[in-house]
């Protein structure tokens, strides 16, 4: 049995760039590898990779939510009331222009900031836990907090604790993702489990479709989906936006909904959904 394409949430220690991570295991799994979001040398946390044809989910996984620890130092100490208003002025809608180190446009854009809390208080030094969209600069953040309190503040540690619904308890280190690997190879295949999930993990967000056994071939040869394949639905189905094409409990392929799921529901015939990549071997369902 052959590893072929997966999920891996791996919990990055300090030090190594993303890139360098994907790289290593790249080496370790001969697959392609990606990962999924960026955290910086300087951060810790949840990093989503992807390897095999599980590479064209990126795309989908990117725009995942996410949560951060973090520690900043401040140039005195100030009033737990005083920091916590502050905090709660930036919950909602904020303003943000991504650094210069940062690979995106140096454009100012939007992001939401779903909470910002803090978490202990000791002198000068503030945990601060913060859920947020994806594209959001923590770094960016504490330099506007510091701006707003007029007290110049850094940034002292950052860990990404969460991304989408899954928390730090769903990672794994990367000495153990290498050991499991070796371990399969060498034919112990429970050693993945725990490590390796399946690419559905990584599309649960999205609404799905579960399609009938004979329209699989024509999918996996990236064709439509016609309304009488469709077995059954799942989430907000909405024209123009992905959707995850399962056959049973495997994911085949993402999609983009012809129509909205009231539409499909209703209709007899007619293409409902366009296969926008396949995640399977078309072999397999010859």
């Amino acid at each position: 049995m052959k590893l072929e394409s997966g999920l891996i949430l791996v919990d990055k220690a300090k030090g190594p760039t993303s890139q360098q991570l994907s790289l290593w295991l790249k080496d370790i799994l001969k697959k392609k590898v990606c990962h999924v979001g960026t955290l910086d040398p300087f951060a810790s946390g949840i990093l989503p990779i992807l390897f095999g044809k599980g590479i064209k989910l990126q795309e989908y996984m990117q725009k995942h939510r996410k949560e951060y620890h973090f520690i900043v130092e401040m140039e005195r100490p100030i009033p737990r009331a005083d920091l916590e208003s502050v905090l709660k002025e930036f919950e909602g809608k904020i303003y943000q222009k991504p650094p210069k180190i940062s690979a995106v446009a140096k454009r100012l854009r939007t992001r939401k900031i779903y909470y910002l809390e803090l978490l202990e208080l000791e002198g000068r030094y503030a945990l601060l836990k913060m859920g947020c969209q994806h594209g959001t600069y923590v770094r960016k953040l504490v330099d506007d907090l510091s701006i707003i309190l007029g007290l110049p503040m850094r940034l002292l540690e950052l860990r990404r604790t969460k991304v989408e619904q899954f928390s730090e308890k769903d990672a794994v280190i990367l000495q153990k993702v290498v050991d499991a690997i070796k371990l399969f190879n060498d034919g112990f295949e429970d050693a993945i489990k725990g490590v390796v999930k399946p690419l559905s993990e990584g599309v649960k967000h999205l609404p799905s479709v579960s399609v009938k056994e004979s329209a699989i071939k024509s999918i996996t040869n990236g064709m439509p989906i016609a309304a009488p394949a469709i077995e059954s639905m799942k989430g907000d189905i909405r024209k123009g936006r992905p959707v995850a094409v399962f056959s049973g409990n495997d994911l085949i392929a993402m999609g983009i909904a012809l129509k909205d799921r009231e539409e499909i529901s209703a209709l007899k015939k007619g293409l409902v959904v366009k296969t926008d990549k396949v995640l399977v071997e078309r072999k397999i369902y010859k």
